[in-house]
């Protein structure tokens, strides 16, 4: 059976951006009551361009 990414991430979705501090990001998956974001940036050159997805944040508390 394959699992899909829509199958347990819900929408929209909630990211954190590469320069976040881990508190920071710590502190919007406790607001959010999430255990996982994904981690995006934006080219610094031209922040109008399309994010790309450096990977995820994951915690173990349940």
């Amino acid at each position: 059976m394959r699992i899909q990414v829509k199958d347990f991430m819900s929408t929209p979705v909630i990211t954190a951006v590469a320069e976040n501090k881990v508190s920071e990001t710590m502190a919007l998956m406790k607001e959010k009551g999430i255990h996982a974001v994904p981690i995006i940036s934006y080219p610094r050159d031209n922040p109008e361009a399309e994010m790309t997805i450096q990977g995820i944040f994951t915690t173990s508390e349940y």
